[in-house]
């Protein structure tokens, strides 16, 4: 029978032994330290305490008639095709609950494993372990998964050396210091949302799909709508003339007539003339014709990232009194379409003639 050091006779006459080797104990009650326990022959005893606390939890089982029990719910998590992750979730029990215990078995046999402690609750068992040092492993939880038995652990790692038997029924049945382990209520619960996230996921996905194919349908008619046919078709009902086109791709050393002269939004990006213009036709007109741009990102932005990236900076004071960089850089876009340049053939697309 487990008892206090403070309920036996001081040193050796406490006539105690140690509950994991069986040597004497001598009982140390002095006035400036916490009392305790020691071997008499100094001998060392590493699992002492462990077996101690496992000797008292069973004991305080075997004296109390109840259990608190910790919150456990069932959570499902999916991830549909575009990356999204989906969560459903359902509580067994919300909350910490006291539930009466109507038997208790200590180290009772199960199959192929031994429990530490078996209490029946509401006639169904509960298989309790206590863990100090030693936790539940792979290969017992897999045993225990296959006996599908309501399993909870215990954490009494934490507790300290100078605990009284109070502290440590506390830590036994409050619930705080337990974990579940495996509960069937739980793997049912998690099967079923599991099979209703599928079912949400898969409707999800089809949804995902159609607008893909959507999409896509629209950008291959974009496509097509700015390639060579449609540009004849253009050019046949007269809406572009080649002859107005000013310069040829193949001759590095041709630029585009206009971008010589005056043109509206020159001093937005500095005082001198066509140099920021001149840069935008070499970085992405000049030899790529047939190109399409603003797929992904829009044409007018991957020109203002290009500017900054090259240290163009917009003219604060810049007579033409423009609201902003992107009005200057559409009005050369338009400038481009404008002479022939650039075909516009869709939402945000352009096309180099």
């Amino acid at each position: 029978m487990l008892t206090h050091v403070d309920n036996v006779l001081r040193g050796d006459a406490c006539n105690c032994i140690c509950p994991h080797c069986k040597a004497p104990l001598r009982a140390n009650q002095g006035v400036l330290k916490q009392h305790y326990f020691s071997h008499q022959r100094g001998l060392g005893c590493s699992n002492a305490i462990e077996t101690a606390l496992h000797l008292i939890a069973k004991q305080v089982f075997i004296e109390n008639s109840y259990i608190i029990l910790p919150p456990i719910k069932a959570e499902a998590l999916e991830q549909d095709i575009s990356g999204k992750w989906h969560h459903e979730s359902q509580y067994i029990l919300k909350d910490y609950k006291r539930f009466a215990i109507t038997n208790v078995r200590i180290e009772t046999h199960q199959e192929n494993i031994t429990p530490d402690i078996i209490v029946s609750i509401d006639g169904h068992d509960l298989l309790v372990e206590i863990a100090v040092t030693h936790f539940i492993d792979d290969n017992k939880l897999k045993k225990i998964s296959s006996q599908g038995i309501n399993t909870v652990e215990i954490d009494l790692s934490k507790i300290p050396v100078t605990a009284n038997l109070k502290e440590i029924k506390a830590a036994v049945l409050d619930g705080k210091n337990s974990q579940w382990v495996y509960n069937s209520k739980q793997l049912s619960t998690l099967n079923k949302l599991q099979h209703s996230l599928q079912l949400k996921i898969s409707n999800i996905n089809q949804r995902i799909t159609s607008q893909r194919q959507k999409k896509h349908n629209i950008q291959t008619q974009e496509d097509i709508n700015a390639s060579s046919d449609y540009l004849d078709f253009l050019i046949k009902q007269k809406r572009v003339n080649h002859d107005k086109v000013g310069y040829d791709l193949k001759n590095p050393h041709q630029t585009p007539d206009f971008l010589i002269q005056h043109t509206n939004s020159n001093t937005m990006y500095g005082s001198h003339k066509g140099v920021w213009q001149h840069a935008i036709f070499l970085r992405f007109i000049h030899n790529k014709k047939g190109l399409i741009y603003g797929r992904e990102i829009k044409f007018e932005q991957q020109i203002s990232t290009y500017l900054q990236e090259q240290g163009f900076k917009p003219n604060r004071n810049s007579h033409q009194n423009f609201s902003s960089s992107e009005e200057a850089i559409n009005l050369f876009i338009q400038e481009l379409i404008d002479n022939h340049i650039l075909i516009r053939c869709g939402h945000f697309l352009y096309k180099v003639i």
